[in-house]
């Protein structure tokens, strides 16, 4: 178990704006950082960074925290793994502590596949380095050793039996080892990657998850490259190879070329194209798309001039299309992908070639479909095609500069084209609004609660004055508050916070809001980062010499009229499910009992009206 020093060195050491930084595309936006949501599909930024509270909040999704709970929430790592790739981060040393109840695959797997992916990474490389032929291989495909190098290219030999037994020897578990999909079993144990080139496919992290392996031969019963299966770590469906390398470029250049093997991606590299990212080989899914959009609105899609990679080119078309990106499309010619392509020609050539060839998707669309738009049934399918992309953009603005291209490319009245896309937008509107239903959480904090604990959190450390001679906590007026009249907090992670604000308090302690922040329980830090998050800074208010009055003015009016909004409230709440609980009660005890409890809080309600200035 991680130790609770290395913990809180990890939260005194991490810069919050550096660590999410490397996720998304962030700028600078007065004293916080801006950027679009990795959670959502937004087109206006409002991810926002606070350097100074050392959290974040998307109003987008309602999603915030601290630095851990956001790695937690892109990555779907835990908070151990969270810790540990801090650790890692700002090399800080990982101290364990005992634990008699704490079991490693309690933990979880995955740190155990991640170790041995990073030892396969390296046998691999030099078995790649000590094989003459196969980097005699490489070398013949015009890759040079630094791009080897860059890359972590490997090898690995026949051999199962004896690589197998090599990691069991290094005290990696047979269960392990067949985990993270380096093995199979059946009657002996197989390697998977066996006499295969090993590409290591990273996690925007620059985590290894899982492997590439390219065969050697020219067998045509052997696939010539196979991926990891799906493990504790590897999603292929979430994963983009060499996005690790890549995610700065995009940002830089506010485009992603996207290609489909990991060799395109890499001999692009080699020509300094480096805002690239692949599929991987597998069918680009709405996941990668979306992580792409991360770091950038624009897609150029540059795929085999086959059939195949056409077909392949259509459908990511409008995936990208469907969450409001720029498309456009490369067409190479005939018998190429980017990896031969980019090897025929030196940097300059390669990049006049890629700005001066790139289509958006009306051209590229119609440029396939060209052919008898005299005839009726040809120009009618072309028409559905072109209208069906369109329709996909959620955006009416570009709806319409599209169709006023359309309209020209088709030669068609453009009013005639509107129309028909009216009637789509209508069924698809329909569509999504039975989506659009949030699920609501079984029973949300009320408004008063909410705002009860909002200067909890904010104020709870500091001394509110309540008389010439008396000052108190914020933290130990509110306990003492619910106390005296027995009212209870409802819902269950404020109950949880303020039983941390008690225990303290018994201890002689008053914490801040930094203690919650950096708390182990993800939903607190989440709550925490909502409640102490502002939307409307009233900075610029005091810039053009306006008078606000800020909570601390007002401290002890604020907490006084809080306490007593969110106990009449929890009054109005009790005396319903009273009310309405009485005509069940068949036991004339408990009835009395019911309806005893039922005066009492009428009274104090009518008490806290009148301390508001409201007769009930």
């Amino acid at each position: 178990m991680i130790s609770k020093k290395t913990i809180e060195e990890v939260f005194n050491v991490a810069v919050i704006e550096d660590v999410i930084g490397d996720f998304i595309g962030l700028k600078k936006a007065g004293a916080n950082f801006k950027g679009l949501s990795p959670f959502s599909d937004e087109k206006t930024p409002s991810f926002i960074v606070s350097p100074s509270k050392r959290i974040w909040k998307d109003f987008s999704s309602g999603k915030g925290g601290n630095v851990v709970s956001f790695l937690m929430e892109h990555d779907g790592c835990t908070y151990p793994e969270a810790i540990r790739y801090l650790a890692k981060k700002y090399n800080i040393e990982i101290i364990e502590t005992q634990d008699k109840t704490f079991n490693q695959k309690d933990e979880d797997d995955k740190e155990s596949i991640s170790i041995l992916l990073d030892f396969v990474q390296k046998q691999s490389k030099e078995y790649l380095i000590n094989n003459k032929n196969i980097l005699k291989y490489l070398l013949d495909r015009k890759l040079d050793k630094g791009i080897i190098e860059k890359f972590n290219l490997g090898y690995l030999p026949k051999g199962s039996k004896e690589f197998y037994d090599k990691l069991i020897k290094k005290g990696f578990k047979k269960e392990i080892l067949i985990k993270s999909g380096l093995f199979l079993e059946g009657d002996n144990i197989y390697s998977r990657f066996n006499e295969r080139i090993l590409f290591p496919i990273c996690s925007i992290s620059n985590r290894i998850i899982g492997f590439g392996g390219r065969i050697l031969n020219k067998d045509k019963k052997t696939a010539k490259y196979i991926n990891s299966p799906e493990s504790l770590l590897y999603q292929k469906s979430k994963v983009l190879y060499g996005l690790n390398f890549a995610k700065t470029e995009i940002i830089k250049n506010d485009n992603c070329y996207l290609v489909e093997g990991y060799l395109d991606v890499i001999s692009l590299h080699q020509k300094k194209i480096t805002n690239v990212v692949a599929s991987s080989g597998t069918a680009t899914t709405i996941d990668q798309i979306r992580l792409i959009k991360r770091f950038s609105n624009s897609i150029t899609i540059l795929f085999d001039s086959d059939q195949a990679g056409i077909n392949a080119a259509l459908r990511v078309i409008d995936v990208a299309l469907s969450l409001n990106m720029y498309v456009n499309i490369i067409k190479l010619p005939d018998g190429h992908d980017p990896d031969s392509f980019s090897k025929e020609m030196d940097y300059t050539t390669l990049k006049k070639y890629l700005n001066e060839n790139k289509q958006d998707f009306l051209s590229f669309i119609s440029n396939i479909d060209s052919e008898n738009l005299e005839i009726p049934e040809k120009k009618i399918k072309l028409v559905k095609k072109l209208l069906h992309s369109i329709s996909l953009v959620n955006d009416v603005t570009n709806q319409a500069i599209y169709i006023e291209k359309a309209s020209k490319i088709l030669n068609l009245d453009s009013r005639i084209l509107f129309q028909d896309l009216i009637n789509r937008n209508k069924k698809h509107q329909e569509k999504e609004e039975k989506k659009i239903i949030k699920e609501q959480e079984i029973n949300p904090p009320s408004k008063e609660e909410q705002f009860l604990f909002k200067l909890l959190l904010n104020h709870g450390e500091k001394y509110i004055q309540i008389n010439v001679n008396q000052k108190v906590h914020v933290a130990k007026m509110i306990i003492q508050e619910l106390q005296l009249d027995g009212i209870t907090i409802e819902h269950p992670i404020f109950i949880k916070i303020l039983g941390e604000y008690q225990d303290a308090l018994k201890k002689g302690k008053i914490i801040e809001k930094d203690f919650f922040i950096n708390h182990r329980n993800i939903e607190i830090v989440k709550i925490t980062a909502y409640l102490i998050s502002e939307k409307y800074k009233i900075d610029n208010w005091e810039k053009k010499n306006i008078k606000v009055q800020k909570e601390e003015d007002i401290l002890f009016s604020l907490v006084k009229e809080a306490l007593i909004r969110f106990k009449l409230k929890r009054i109005s709440d009790i005396t319903k499910e009273i009310l309405d609980r009485i005509p069940s009660i068949i036991n004339n005890e408990e009835k009395k009992m019911e309806l005893n409890r039922f005066s009492k809080l009428m009274n104090l309600s009518r008490s806290l009206h009148k301390q508001v200035g409201r007769e009930c």
